[in-house]
């Protein structure tokens, strides 16, 4: 039996969404089709006899979809059986852009959105369509409130381009210092000012951007007389860099926790809690010279962390971040089933060999937080 496949008004419907959904965005910068045609793939004659109910009800469903359908007509294809000349619908063709909008309700809705908010943009001061265009989808799908809001930012940062102002202070109804910290590729690429497929910082937009801070722990006695006694610091790192350090180690921690147990130490310095802040260390010059060790949670996070502080430091040495302390303690780690970061290329072959170890390939990888190894193990390691 000859096998026909034949494709319904479903069919095209979904092929109407998938053609959309790829192009919408050159559409509504550039110029619309003229409307849409599918073609149905209709039946050789020799399948005809032995599909005839079937492709019967397939040719009344088309008419009826014709009939329904505004703007729509059938082109047909005549195949010549033992029945006679038989004509059967062959392509459907949707005339006009307007009427191929509305094959979906979904489609209209977008479409009609999506001319509105592209109205409103392109009135905005600084607008560059193609500085927008990677950006149009997530425009489009703003919720109303939010995309007000996008376009009374744009116009304010448009006459206050250097305002000098904290996010918190920026004077438009409806924001917050999370919305702009969300939507800021929205406001600059609509400002014309990036890109749009960047991640530009608040300076850009003329703000002032937040301090980055660190957190240190003065260990040694002696160094502390000279910053009034403090042994817990924490400031930006401009600040911290004029203070009169005279360090002989370093021990950058990963977490707070870890940093706090540590004892006093002669000539030592604890740096901890930078997370991926890791490239202020290159704003601290007493941190060139002394010996520098990184002292890290052993996953995988762990290492990517590790690998980014080496490569501001270059000479960092890691601690308790190797096979042995795994293998010593691994009753201690649990399943890591978060999402960590590609190290850099600047692990040595001992961390690579314990990475491998955590993650193993198609096994469960492993977290073994550094606040679960003995003090006693900390302190021998640190300081054997």
């Amino acid at each position: 039996m000859a096998s026909i496949d034949l494709r319904t008004p479903r069919d095209l419907r979904q092929a109407w969404v998938a053609a959309y959904n790829r192009s919408w965005r050159s559409w509504l910068l550039d110029d619309v089709p003229s409307g849409f045609t599918f073609t149905l793939r209709a039946p050789r004659a020799e399948a005809l006899g032995e599909h005839f109910e079937r492709v019967a009800a397939w040719c009344a469903e088309w008419v009826e979809w014709e009939a329904r359908t505004a703007g729509a007509s059938l082109e047909t294809v005549t195949r010549r059986t033992r029945f006679g000349p038989q004509a059967l619908p062959s392509r459907a063709v949707v005339e006009g852009w307007e009427n191929s909008v509305r094959l979906d309700v979904e489609i209209a809705r977008h479409w009609r959105r999506a001319e509105r908010r592209l109205r409103s943009v392109r009135d905005l001061p600084g607008h560059d369509a193609e500085v927008v265009r990677p950006r149009l989808a997530e425009i489009v799908d703003l919720a109303d409130a939010d995309f007000e809001i996008l376009c009374a930012a744009v116009r304010w940062f448009a006459v206050n381009p250097r305002s000098g102002l904290m996010g918190r202070q920026v004077p438009v109804l409806g924001m917050h210092t999370k919305w702009l910290a969300q939507h800021r590729r929205l406001v600059v690429a609509c400002l014309g000012l990036g890109s749009g497929n960047d991640d530009p910082q608040l300076n850009v937009l003329g703000l002032r951007e937040m301090p980055v801070s660190a957190d240190l722990i003065v260990a040694d006695p002696a160094i502390r007389l000279t910053i009034a006694g403090l042994r817990h610091l924490r400031a930006p790192a401009a600040e911290l860099a004029v203070l009169p350090l005279t360090p002989s180690e370093v021990v950058i921690v990963e977490n707070k926790e870890s940093a706090l147990m540590l004892p006093d130490r002669a000539g030592c310095v604890y740096v901890h809690s930078l997370g991926n802040n890791l490239p202020l260390l290159a704003q601290l010059p007493w941190l060139r010279g002394p010996r520098v060790r990184y002292w890290g949670d052993l996953d995988r996070a762990g290492f990517a962390l590790l690998s980014q502080a080496r490569s501001v430091v270059p000479g960092l040495e890691s601690t308790l971040m190797d096979v042995e302390t795994l293998r010593r303690y691994q009753a201690l780690a649990v399943p890591d089933s978060t999402k960590a970061a590609t190290p850099l290329d600047t692990l040595t072959e001992g961390e690579l060999e314990a990475l491998a170890a955590l993650a193993p390939p198609g096994g469960v990888a492993l977290r073994l937080e550094q606040e679960r190894l003995p003090y006693d193990v900390v302190v021998s390691a640190l300081w054997p």
